[in-house]
């Protein structure tokens, strides 16, 4: 199976978006959840490139989440993401065509070829992905409530001594999610349509 270490270097810089690396941690529990799924496999080049792919769309999946919750927009390059993961691309042509014959005579043939590969497979895993996540917590809900939580810090900025007070701040700065309106709410349909906007 490929570990987190495996593809831990390329993850550092696909999930960067928060300074305190709750994006990061999120990619590792989901990672963790993937291979404890055994979807992970990389008994063979063609499994390696597969599994690599998980991570391309965990990072997908991740940024249309973050545009939607925290109107963070990142269009990210897959061709890049698959040049940090060190894709043989020969090997992600292969697999593209043995795993989906009848779409891969459909893919243009220009100067954004792997770019377009790599679009097709992350929408053919991500239903896969959600499926894993959902088993691993609980529900929809429980989905957003960990993803939202990765754009928030549990330190509390107040001097204020009351303990009461505090402690609620807290709770509110670990789970951003008790109040769902207006961005949230774009994020929880999106979990809840299972990565689909």
């Amino acid at each position: 199976m490929l570990e987190w270490y495996d593809v831990s270097d390329a993850a550092g810089e696909m999930f960067k978006m928060w300074v305190e690396g709750g994006d990061l941690e999120w990619a590792e529990e989901s990672w963790d959840h993937l291979l404890a799924a055994d979807m992970l496999a990389d008994e063979s080049l063609l499994d390696t490139v597969k599994s690599k792919c998980h991570l391309i769309t965990l990072a997908v999946i991740y940024l249309e989440f973050a545009a939607l919750t925290f109107e963070e927009d990142v269009e990210p390059s897959l061709t890049d993401y698959a040049s940090l993961l060190e894709i043989n691309l020969v090997a992600l042509g292969v697999y593209w065509a043995l795993a989906h014959p009848k779409a891969a005579n459909s893919i243009k043939m220009d100067e954004n070829l792997t770019e377009n590969i790599l679009r097709r497979i992350v929408e053919r895993l991500r239903s896969n992905v959600y499926r894993c996540l959902l088993k691993a917590d609980g529900n929809a809900m429980g989905i957003y409530l960990r993803m939202a939580a990765t754009a928030s810090s549990t330190e509390v900025v107040d001097d204020d001594d009351d303990d009461e007070d505090q402690s609620q701040a807290t709770v509110q700065r670990e789970n951003p999610a008790l109040e769902i309106t207006g961005p949230h709410m774009r994020g929880l349909q999106y979990v809840e349509c299972g990565f689909h906007e």
